[in-house]
């Protein structure tokens, strides 16, 4: 539906998991995404104090307490993996990138010395849904890991991602990421090419203006069924021409 409605040119909205403090039970808190899977764009301020403390103001209101960030970490902070956080069989099928992760792995072994090639380290979604041909959801495939994610993190360099919220999680860690443009985390992202000479990972990112902005495009069910939501999008979101 969303794939026709694109080729047709026609307005659609897409909602998911928030990016801070997901879930569909209770009182969530849902992202909403105008003409596209998630928010890959920064909003510019241009110096506008006012809008930059509305944004401010969200993050702390809402997310802050909850969301804790840690200072960025150095590359004797960080671990030695390079933990690659595929798409799913569904999100490949929808993107048509069936071949993501061979050629991530191809591209890293052109980079990288040979004897850094065993720190590779791919980790698939726990729950992959899996599609058919024409994008019907066939099963939901479970993929058994022996590490946690709070542990492939601590021992991860650098994360890298096509879509995967783990890159949003490995930022409030302080553990730099590279994405796809696909990625909520693609205004901070690095490059595959920086880990030639990763010193450029030492460089904090962004990432608290990226963390206010995300913060204001997602919404409880309250500002939805009151219409705020859709005011807000049609202030911030619709007003960009990213």
């Amino acid at each position: 539906m969303l794939q026709d409605a694109a080729s047709k040119n026609i307005s659609r909205y897409y909602i998911d998991h928030a990016y801070f403090n997901p879930g569909y039970g209770g009182k969530c808190w849902l992202r909403i995404c105008h003409n596209r899977h998630t928010m890959n764009w920064i909003m510019e301020t241009g110096g506008d104090p006012v809008l930059t403390e509305r944004l401010k103001r969200r993050w702390k209101e809402n997310f802050k307490r909850s969301n804790q960030v840690a200072l960025w970490r150095s590359g004797n902070e960080r671990g030695e993996n390079i933990l690659i956080c595929p798409p799913t069989n569904a999100i490949e099928w929808y993107f048509k990138e069936n071949n993501w992760v061979d050629t991530i792995i191809a591209q890293l072994k052109e980079i990288l010395n040979e004897d850094d090639w065993k720190r590779i380290r791919v980790r698939n979604k726990p729950r992959e849904p899996i599609v058919d041909n024409l994008g019907n959801l066939v099963r939901l495939q479970k993929n058994k890991e022996d590490i946690l994610l709070e542990e492939d993190l601590e021992n991860a360099n650098v994360v890298i991602s096509y879509n995967s919220m783990v890159t949003l999680t490995a930022l409030k860690k302080g553990i730099p990421v590279i994405t796809s443009k696909h990625n909520c985390c693609y205004p901070v992202s690095f490059k595959l090419e920086d880990l030639a000479d990763p010193r450029c990972f030492e460089i904090e990112p962004d990432r608290i203006s990226l963390f206010h902005w995300l913060s204001s495009c997602q919404y409880s069910l309250n500002e939805i069924s009151s219409g705020f939501a859709w005011n807000h999008i049609l202030e911030y979101q619709n007003a960009s021409d990213n």
